[in-house]
């Protein structure tokens, strides 16, 4: 008796996880192009080369951690005000698809 008390539980059971509807997977959030101006710096805080676009506006400054996305000469921008076209991942940061120098200098 106690076998078949079981074995109709694990019957209803299956029955009630079958019909249970799947989950919908989660949504995958789509990074939007930006085009940001900023100033191109070299985070001095690391050790490694990583660059960064301080981005100045309303007083106060964005940063975003630059990423090379394609043939784009991030160490040769160090020091100059740059237009920059790309995505904005995790932990700002900017993989750049496309930069153009709008001064030689930062200001």
């Amino acid at each position: 008796m106690r076998a078949m008390l079981g074995v109709v539980f694990a019957i209803a059971m299956a029955g009630v996880l079958a019909s249970r509807p799947e989950a919908a997977p989660a949504a995958e959030t789509v990074p939007q192009a930006i085009t940001v101006v900023g100033c191109v710096e070299r985070d001095a805080a690391s050790r490694a080369d990583i660059y960064k676009l301080v981005v100045k506006a309303n007083g106060g400054s964005r940063i975003y951690r630059l990423s090379a996305g394609g043939n784009v000469d991030i160490p040769g921008a160090l020091g100059r005000t740059v237009e920059v076209t790309g995505t904005v991942g995790a932990n700002d940061v900017l993989t750049v698809q496309k930069m153009r120098t709008v001064s030689e200098r930062c200001s």
